[in-house]
């Protein structure tokens, strides 16, 4: 199954398209919200894209496997052993769009459009706080989905989606 997980605002506001400022961004985050981040990031496979790499570099010893789809996969190939870089994303949507198995579509905003079609699930990690940024990203509540649970949590919430 694929499944597509961000974090936003009420604005769709998803990051800066200066990494930099997206780091500041993510430094003054709350205990509460990384908490709430680091549940629903969970599960078996990740993919991101190379810019978002940097902000998941924690994450990466907790999935069984991990992409990066960048458009030079050589370039990077040698820069970590433990991600796979590839450029062909249709070779992950063969592997896990009918499978048991979990690919969590981490971000950033290309990498959600390339998945969004093939997506059975999202999750919305909603924070009440207005995010600085100028990336937003809200093609997903164009699609036919369904809320099936919503959790409260300090500055939040988080709301469950599977696609009818």
């Amino acid at each position: 199954m694929i499944k597509i997980v961000l974090v936003t605002d009420e604005n769709n506001i998803i990051g800066h398209s200066n990494l930099g400022d997206y780091f500041e961004r993510a430094s003054q985050w709350s205990k509460d919200k990384v908490a709430e981040i680091d549940k629903i990031f969970a599960g078996d496979n990740m993919v991101v894209g190379r810019t978002t790499l940097p902000l998941c570099s924690s994450y990466i010893p907790k999935y069984d496997d991990f992409y990066v789809l960048t458009q030079s996969p050589d370039k990077y190939s040698e820069t970590n052993c433990d991600v796979t870089f590839t450029s062909d994303y249709m070779k992950l949507v063969e592997k896990y769009q009918d499978s048991k198995n979990t690919l969590i579509v981490g971000g950033g905003k290309a990498t959600w459009e390339i998945f969004l079609p093939y997506a059975k699930e999202f999750i919305i990690c909603l924070t009440y706080d207005e995010s600085m940024g100028d990336i937003v990203f809200d093609d997903w509540t164009k699609l036919n989905t369904v809320l099936t649970k919503e959790e409260e949590w300090n500055g939040g919430k988080t709301q469950y989606y599977q696609v009818d």
